[in-house]
């Protein structure tokens, strides 16, 4: 690394794997104390709500039931959370908490094959929370009790991934920032984003967006699924307008 990455690369891993090591022997506590195999079952579980098979099944739903604008914007939140979390995983390059001490408990192993910080769980959650929180308050007037069982539930997500050992509270921390970052961005855009979209010229502004996205994004000295991940990702996202932009045209379709 210290002969490979730019000087401000080498000085955000250093002082993210310094936190990261600090953080180990509350980690490794947090387990001791508080580890059963029922909360192993909660927390394995309700992981599985924020990883990428959940969201391939979930949200082409979004777009059968006819949901339009929140459809195609929370799929880009998703979406785009996984290219930003990628493009931060590869441009730092910080190691996960060491398993050994702590015990990684998941269902899919190569989530440690990624780098830690931030957590993309994380990234997932915080952003659509906030996506679809914004709708349920500013739109559809749903009740503040629905918001408040939606937070919990992504609280328990985010809180598993420190409980599973698989990030530290740094990547989590990371986590939540591009994700309210992001969200706050979607909020405020999506309307002027998707209008341009579905413009005539619409998809080769998406193609262009792509382009930048993917040949600018980090490239990391070790092998990390976080490049493929961002790679379909973003293409998940143009068929998604395109798709939006020929039914606009062609309604029979």
């Amino acid at each position: 690394y210290e002969a490979v990455y730019s000087p401000a690369r080498r000085y955000l891993r250093q002082i993210v794997t310094k936190e990261v090591e600090r953080e180990m022997p509350v980690l490794v506590a947090i387990q001791e104390r508080y580890r059963t195999p029922g909360l192993d079952m909660l927390f394995v579980l309700t992981g599985m709500l924020g990883n990428h098979t959940f969201f391939f099944l979930a949200l082409p739903f979004l777009h059968i039931f006819g949901l339009g604008q929140f459809a195609r914007g929370l799929t880009n939140v998703v979406l785009w959370s996984v290219y930003f979390s990628g493009a931060a995983k590869d441009y730092i390059s910080a190691p996960r908490p060491k398993s050994p001490p702590v015990t990684q408990i998941t269902r899919s192993p190569a989530h440690t094959l990624e780098y830690g910080f931030p957590s993309s769980h994380t990234t997932y959650v915080v952003g659509t929370i906030l996506y679809i929180t914004y709708y349920m308050l500013a739109v559809w007037d749903v009740s503040v009790v629905l918001a408040c069982v939606l937070w919990t539930a992504g609280a328990v997500i985010v809180a598993g991934r420190i409980y599973c050992g698989l990030h530290s509270f740094i990547d989590v921390a990371g986590g939540m920032a591009i994700g309210a970052a992001q969200a706050w961005a979607f909020v405020c855009l999506h309307e002027w984003f998707d209008a341009l979209m579905l413009s005539t010229a619409g998809p080769l502004y998406m193609a262009a967006i792509l382009y930048l996205a993917l040949t600018t994004i980090p490239r990391s000295l070790d092998l990390c699924p976080c490049l493929i991940d961002a790679f379909c990702a973003t293409s998940v996202s143009l068929g998604v307008f395109v798709g939006a932009w020929l039914h606009a045209r062609l309604p029979f379709l």
